[in-house]
C-alpha cells in the first residue's frame, strides 16, 4: 500500500487528510466516511489505499458492480469487519464506482453508515465501526440528497499538473532502469 508521502500531487487533498485524521486521533473517532469524486485516472483508489495505509486499517477494496444484492454486500460487510476486529485493526472498505450500485443498495448502507447496524431476520446486526471509502466517476449517478450526505467527506480530486504527470513518468522509467531526455518526459506529459 502507498503512503500520502509517496503520492505525487494531490497536496490538497493530503492537507484535508491531515486535518482529518488530526480531528479523529483527538477525539478518539473512526476516521469518517470519505467520497473521492474525479474523472478516470486521476488517482483515486491510490488515495483510498493511502487513507488505509496512513491510519493503518484493514483495507478492503471491491468494487461497486460485484454487489447485485443487498445481502451480498450485507456479508462482505460482516465478513471483513470479522476479519479486521480478528487483526485488530479498524476496517476501512472501499468500493470503487460507487455509482455503479443501484439505489436501494446506495439506500441498504445508511443505517450501517450512521448508526453501524445492518438488518437481519430477527433484529439487527452491530458492526464495528469503520470507514467507507468510495468513489466515482459520475457523481451525477449518486443520491446527492440522502446517499451522498452520509459523507462527512467529499473531495473532489483534480486532473494532474503537467510538471506532476512529468514527475509520475520520470519516475517509472527511472524504475525500470531507462534513460530519458527532459525535453522527452515533457512532450510524453504534455
Amino acid at each position: 500500500m502507498g503512503e500520502m508521502s509517496n503520492l505525487i500531487g494531490l497536496s490538497n487533498l493530503k492537507r484535508r487528510f491531515k486535518v482529518a485524521h488530526r480531528a479523529c486521533q483527538n477525539s478518539g473517532e473512526v476516521f469518517p466516511h470519505t467520497l473521492l469524486i474525479s474523472v478516470g485516472r486521476c488517482g483515486k483508489t491510490e488515495f483510498a489505499r493511502a487513507i488505509g495505509s496512513e491510519l493503518n486499517c484493514h483495507f478492503v477494496e471491491t468494487h461497486a458492480a460485484a454487489f447485485k444484492k443487498r445481502d451480498q454486500l450485507f456479508e462482505a460487510l460482516v465478513h471483513h469487519s470479522n476479519k479486521a476486529h480478528i487483526l485488530g485493526r479498524p476496517l476501512l472498505f472501499f468500493l470503487d464506482e460507487v455509482h455503479g450500485l443501484k439505489n436501494t443498495l446506495q439506500e441498504a448502507l445508511y443505517s450501517v453508515m450512521t448508526e453501524w447496524w445492518i438488518p437481519t431476520d430477527r433484529d439487527k446486526r452491530f458492526l464495528a465501526h469503520f470507514t467507507l471509502v468510495a468513489s466515482t466517476t459520475r457523481f451525477d449517478m449518486l443520491d446527492a440528497s440522502s446517499f451522498v450526505a452520509r459523507f462527512p467527506n467529499v473531495w473532489e480530486i483534480e486532473r494532474y499538473s503537467e510538471a506532476d504527470i512529468r514527475t509520475i513518468v520520470a519516475y517509472e522509467f527511472d524504475k525500470f532502469g531507462l534513460g530519458y531526455d527532459y525535453a522527452v518526459i515533457t512532450d510524453i506529459a504534455k
